[in-house]
């Protein structure tokens, strides 16, 4: 799920591994055309997550970069390259690629509708945990845990399910997911734990992920 894809760029940046200082970006002598794709996104964002796009906001342009700006989070929503990004706010300095814009899309629509109906039942929503370490150049990085609110979990029951939920949640972040171990901690109606170890890379970078999931309601 998307907030998954956030969480998974949150920790990279951590690593140092996805850090894009705003100040860097590339520069371009052509303005960047809107596209209705591109609003069409902004708007589902602020329709979906009033949380963290709240209200209306201009589309702008900045050298490569389509975005929109929410004062009152801090929160930059942006498009360059077919790619979302975010940065400010609780998604910290660092620019947080979250994924295609077809891919954005597709998941904004799973999250409900404040106040009506569409996405997830509310039922069926978890707050998510994740916890663990990284290993990169041999060296342990300890992770120091995020939260990631009304999120889907996956069934436990199914090891194809939760192997999809992980590559899907890496897509756009890290590539050559491989060597998945999964050892299932708990699954009970109101708690779904377990623990996965895996290698990908990323940006080049052959990096090992032990991770717990632990999902709560």
């Amino acid at each position: 799920p998307l907030s998954l894809r956030i969480a998974f760029s949150r920790l990279l940046a951590v690593l140092g591994l996805c850090v894009i200082c705003h100040g860097a970006m590339a520069q371009t002598t052509t303005p960047p055309v809107v596209t209705a794709t591109m609003n069409q996104l902004f708007d589902l964002a602020q329709t979906k997550l009033p949380n963290y796009f709240p209200g209306l906001s201009v589309t702008q342009t900045f050298e490569k970069y389509v975005y929109r700006f929410y004062p009152t989070t801090g929160i930059y929503v942006g498009i360059a390259d077919n790619t979302g990004y975010l940065l400010g706010g609780e998604f910290g300095q660092a620019l947080v690629t979250v994924g295609s814009v077809s891919f954005v899309l597709s998941e904004l629509e799973k999250f409900p509708t404040p106040g009506g109906g569409g996405g997830a039942p509310a039922a069926n929503l978890w707050n998510l945990a994740i916890s663990g370490s990284t290993s990169v150049f041999g060296q342990n990085i300890a992770f120091n845990g995020l939260t990631v609110k009304d999120t889907v979990a996956p069934d436990l029951n199914n090891t194809n399910e939760i192997n999809q939920e992980i590559v899907k949640s890496l897509s756009g972040v890290a590539t050559g997911i491989s060597a998945i171990k999964i050892t299932v901690v708990n699954n009970s109606s109101n708690r779904r734990t377990f623990d996965v170890q895996f290698n990908a890379t990323a940006n080049g970078l052959a990096i090992g992920y032990n991770l717990r999931y632990d999902y709560t309601r």
